[in-house]
């Protein structure tokens, strides 16, 4: 008989696991959601597409005009020109 596979999972819309409920590298899935998380060593984040918290380091160049669309975006300023 085959080994059965499965991944820590809840069926609770809104249910995020933290560095306390999973380990780095293990999965998690909300079913309710249709979100899958893993962990490193410091936090627990959502995998693949549609996030819905993302948190960039470093530089990040975005096209307004492109992102114009994107409910609740909101894009600072910070342009540093000198003419």
């Amino acid at each position: 008989m085959a080994t059965k596979f499965q991944i820590k999972r809840s069926t609770v819309s809104g249910v995020v696991p933290t560095t306390f409920d999973i380990a780095p590298g293990e999965l998690a899935v909300n079913l309710a959601d249709k979100k899958l998380f893993t962990a490193n060593t410091t936090s627990a984040f959502e995998l693949g597409s549609n996030l819905t918290n993302l948190s960039v380091t470093g530089n990040l160049s975005v096209d307004r005009e492109a992102m114009s669309s994107v409910k609740g975006l909101e894009i600072e300023n910070n342009d540093s020109k000198t003419d």
